[in-house]
């Protein structure tokens, strides 16, 4: 983990920085992370925002488009476009921080375990 931090960092001293505030951040939101992480299948590959929270509440107000890697980029990687012209932000506005906090989390879990999964396959 530290290697990922060195080369998205640089130096130690600033990876070190950086890995410590992920390590917090995890850690004073372990309970929701956790949560998240029970409803994604360990194997998933592709992304899908299906296993997120509040998914059903936000699918109307925030369209993505998801491609896996084997039809994303030439190199393999998925690609994820979101279409800023697809979405109101007075819609967004509507929904309460928290929701909004714990989907956009819920997202950001699932395409890490995915990420993970894609990696661990292509070694």
């Amino acid at each position: 983990m530290l290697c990922r931090y060195l080369r998205g960092h640089a130096t130690v001293q600033r990876a070190s920085r950086a890995l410590r505030a992920h390590l917090k951040y995890r850690r004073e939101n372990r309970e929701l992370l956790s949560r998240i992480r029970s409803r994604i299948p360990a194997d998933m590959e592709d992304f899908n925002a299906e296993p997120g929270l509040w998914v059903d509440e936000m699918k109307n107000k925030f369209k993505m488009l998801q491609l896996p890697g084997r039809l994303g980029t030439n190199d393999g990687m998925p690609v994820s476009l979101i279409n800023f012209g697809l979405f109101s932000l007075q819609d967004i506005l509507s929904v309460r921080k928290e929701v909004l906090v714990e989907y956009f989390m819920s997202l950001i879990e699932v395409r890490s375990v995915c990420l993970h999964n894609q990696s661990i396959r292509e070694r």
